[in-house]
């Protein structure tokens, strides 16, 4: 995928990670895979939406839709994924999401960019 994304595929192909998702997470992935610069990553790497998705429904693990301990004013999607990281217990958020990036400070759960993942994991997940 390039950059600190070839790390996190490379994590979930030897199953180092998983992701978790809730319904409106897992439809907002869904959603943001249609962006034409995330359909040409995809495309220059053999993959297509259906073929990741697929993938991904079977590795990942899916929780219900709940609440957020954190309010975020108008953005129920991030809303999303906060409650989703707390009802799965996650070690970390990975998200470019400047508004979610925003909300680490007050988040019991560690909110990283790609490249501050990168550096989390290799303090925290054996080799």
């Amino acid at each position: 995928f390039g950059g600190q994304l070839d790390f996190i595929a490379e994590l979930l192909i030897k199953d180092k990670i998983t992701l978790c998702f809730s319904e409106c997470t897992w439809n907002e992935f869904k959603r943001v895979l249609r962006y034409p610069h995330i359909k040409k990553v995809l495309e220059a790497h053999g993959l297509s939406e259906e073929a990741l998705l697929s993938r991904l429904s079977v590795q990942a693990l899916f929780f219900a839709n709940t609440d957020s301990s954190i309010e975020v004013a108008g953005d129920l999607s991030d809303e999303a994924v906060l409650a989703c990281a707390e009802t799965a217990l996650a070690g970390a958020v990975v998200t470019g999401d400047q508004d979610l990036l925003a909300l680490a400070e007050q988040f019991p759960i560690p909110i990283l960019t790609p490249r501050q993942f990168k550096t989390f994991v290799g303090q925290h997940v054996q080799k």
